[in-house]
């Protein structure tokens, strides 16, 4: 799906990026629960059998915060959304923000190789951690929106912080021993 999504200027660099493009997604479908993955499989199978591309109607959603005019003209052709999914993609895009809010606290150097964090922040070509999200769990069915939410909601009770969870994943492929290593290295290389 990610290779046939064809973007108004054709095809992104990111799509010719295969190594950067593994690490990412592997690192951040690494904190969704067995039962989640199971589900949003079974989503992916069901919208593939309908002809759907749920990765073209990701980046779809996104278009509503950063080109809403573009976005009035493709939006009929996404999958509506009821108000109770609507509102399970909210909390979980609160609860994650939450997290990202904390590890940027921790980790600046190591946060601020990334994308900008909120949607008021989006621009074409820069596009927020909080669009993107929110336009991937607008992909998923409800059935994958309430597993999510309930083992979110359940890791957080934990006191566990999944957002710092898939930096640690996304550090140590890039090599790094862990997160601490990684912000260490990338703060010494940015010293003056």
């Amino acid at each position: 799906m990610f290779q046939k999504t064809r973007n108004i200027g054709g095809r992104a660099p990111c799509q010719d990026d295969k190594r950067t493009f593994y690490l990412m997604r592997e690192s951040q479908w690494s904190i969704f629960s067995k039962r989640a993955l199971e589900q949003y499989y079974r989503d992916l199978c069901e919208a593939e059998s309908q002809g759907r591309n749920m990765v073209s109607e990701k980046y779809g959603y996104m278009m509503e915060s950063y080109d809403p005019e573009g976005f009035e003209e493709i939006k009929a052709m996404l999958p509506e959304k009821s108000v109770e999914e609507r509102k399970l993609v909210e909390e979980i895009v609160a609860l994650h923000l939450g997290w990202y809010e904390e590890v940027r606290a921790r980790f600046p150097h190591f946060a601020a190789r990334g994308r900008v964090l909120h949607s008021s922040e989006d621009r074409i070509g820069d596009v927020s951690i909080e669009t993107y999200l929110r336009g991937e769990l607008k992909t998923g069915s409800r059935a994958f929106l309430e597993i999510c939410l309930s083992d979110f909601q359940q890791c957080k009770g934990e006191g566990r912080n999944l957002v710092e969870e898939n930096y640690q994943a996304m550090a140590k492929a890039y090599g790094y021993e862990d997160l601490e290593d990684a912000e260490a290295c990338i703060a010494a290389s940015e010293a003056p």
